[in-house]
């Protein structure tokens, strides 16, 4: 068996995206991202935003860097989840979402830091914020007319049932089922604004779009003019298991990055798969 020589002074594997370009030119649809605002959807009160995970966000957005990060948090919107989970009133669970919405910008505001100046090269940005766009009503409106169409509303219960799946709501499965059909109906409304952007090339977001996303980011791509909106699913990369490797490059961790799984938009299907693997290094 051959023995793998290693270079004392080697550098960390870097992890590069696949079928999006080559580092550090990454693109998206034949979009570089350094021409582009990218928006990180921030789900206030789960694991996959503390952290780590947030260390893994930052470092992502270092390694691409794209024209702007636009960090998402998606506060005000876990009201729906915390009024069942934690039995508040509507108007508590409100004000509990905006409190924890603050304390998550007040933890995580000096690490994004890290990627240069505020308002120029990342910004966050409230749900509620988002909310006051002039086009947010006119989206709710419409989204809530689509709920009468037989088909529509089969896609926003099959989502809604993907949704719960991922909580233990059984006890008050119904209840569950109609905090999530609002939830997620304010949620498509509030992802038409994103998208209307032309600056910002797609959502960023370490879990699986549910398939209402991708109808509406669809259908918001027929009004953009010049390229598509896509929405890009991201899983943490892992260096492989040589125990001896990682004690010679100090590797106690998983290399924290992202690699991006797939694209929801259809403009492209050809160049819809990403992925991250290492560059001809060996491992």
């Amino acid at each position: 068996m051959k023995k793998t020589t290693i270079n004392a002074n080697m550098k960390k594997p870097s992890f590069r995206l696949v079928g999006c370009g080559y580092f550090p030119d990454y693109q998206l649809g034949g979009i570089p991202l350094k021409e582009k605002n990218i928006l990180y959807l921030i789900s206030v009160g789960t694991k996959k935003f503390e952290n780590k995970w947030v260390e893994r966000l930052i470092n992502f957005a270092k390694e691409i860097k794209p024209k702007k990060v636009i960090i998402v948090v998606a506060d005000s919107l876990q009201r729906f989840n915390i009024e069942i989970e934690e039995n508040l009133s509507e108007i508590d669970a409100f004000e509990e979402s905006k409190n924890r919405g603050k304390k998550w910008i007040e933890d995580y505001k000096s690490k994004f830091s890290a990627l240069g100046k505020e308002q120029e090269d990342y910004e966050f940005i409230t749900w509620e914020k988002l909310k006051e766009n002039e086009e947010y009503q006119k989206y709710f409106n419409e989204i809530t007319l689509w709920n009468e169409s037989n088909n529509f509303k089969q896609l926003l219960l099959d989502s809604v049932k993907a949704y719960i799946s991922r909580f233990d709501r059984k006890k008050n499965e119904s209840r569950a089922i109609e905090q999530s059909n609002k939830f997620l109906n304010e949620e498509c409304a509030v992802i038409r604004v994103l998208a209307k952007e032309p600056n910002t090339i797609g959502i960023f977001y370490p879990g699986a779009p549910l398939e209402i996303f991708n109808y509406i980011i669809d259908y918001a791509n027929k009004s953009r003019q010049l390229d598509p909106f896509f929405y890009t699913e991201l899983h943490p990369t892992k260096i492989k298991n040589n125990r001896n490797l990682k004690d010679k490059l100090n590797l106690t961790e998983p290399s924290l990055f992202f690699k991006g799984r797939r694209l929801s938009s259809n403009f492209d299907g050809s160049k819809n798969e990403c992925c991250l693997s290492s560059l001809k290094s060996g491992f």
